[in-house]
């Protein structure tokens, strides 16, 4: 179960980590499949807490993960496009002669050196770090 106010977002969070959970061998089911029209408690209350975990409990669920978003960090990372820049860097020589890499004397005259700048990329990477919280259903 995510803690959020919106749905889409509380979807995507519980898709995801019943998919992990699933993949390790886990029985996972995410809460918006069976309470759909679950909302955050606003005004906390004992009983109102006691209400929801015995809803949880009553639909057969034995563990409850409770998740909620603590921090996004996001980070950019520059990268210079792979491959080569010219002939030099390609060949170890700034001139190549039209019969291959070896010079050779009756060779046609030399080119020059196809000096083609890169582009350097970037990319974007965004971490969402989870706050998250075990309730065990079969003994509390």
């Amino acid at each position: 179960m995510s803690r959020t106010p919106q749905d889409d977002i509380r979807r995507a969070y519980e898709k995801e980590i019943t998919k992990k959970l699933r993949a390790k061998g886990l029985n996972a089911t995410a809460s918006h499949v069976v309470f759909p029209d679950l909302k955050p408690l606003t005004n906390k209350t004992v009983e109102r807490i006691t209400n929801t975990i015995s809803m949880f409990r009553e639909a057969g669920f034995q563990i409850l993960l409770l998740t909620s978003l603590k921090d996004v960090e996001e980070q950019e990372i520059l990268r210079r496009r792979e491959g080569y820049g010219s002939m030099l860097d390609y060949y170890g020589n700034e001139y190549v002669t039209l019969k291959g890499y070896y010079d050779d004397l009756n060779a046609p005259p030399k080119l020059p050196p196809l000096g083609t700048e890169l582009e350097p990329t970037t990319k974007r990477t965004v971490t969402f770090v989870l706050e998250a919280v075990f309730e065990n259903l079969l003994q509390s």
